[in-house]
């Protein structure tokens, strides 16, 4: 069996049959995406492998470093 997903071609006209389909199909890749999805944020919850995405590490280190700087007011004195 042929892979709709895979045959279609854009511009092409699509049969009923076509369509159901690319339905079911589009349907069960899905339905495999949300899966594999939810394994992998289970296996990092069970690991603690659950961390920050980058720019909000690299942020959270830019603000660390502006809040150890010596202030103005200090400065001025």
């Amino acid at each position: 069996m042929d892979d709709i997903l895979n045959t279609i071609q854009p511009g092409q006209t699509l049969s009923e049959k076509d369509r159901v389909a690319l339905a079911k199909a589009n349907t069960e890749e899905s339905e495999m995406a949300h899966r594999l999805a939810a394994e992998h944020r289970a296996r990092d919850v069970a690991t603690g492998g659950v961390e920050q995405p980058i720019i909000q590490s690299v942020a959270d280190s830019v603000l660390d470093k502006l809040k150890a700087l010596p202030s103005k007011e200090s400065e001025s004195k």
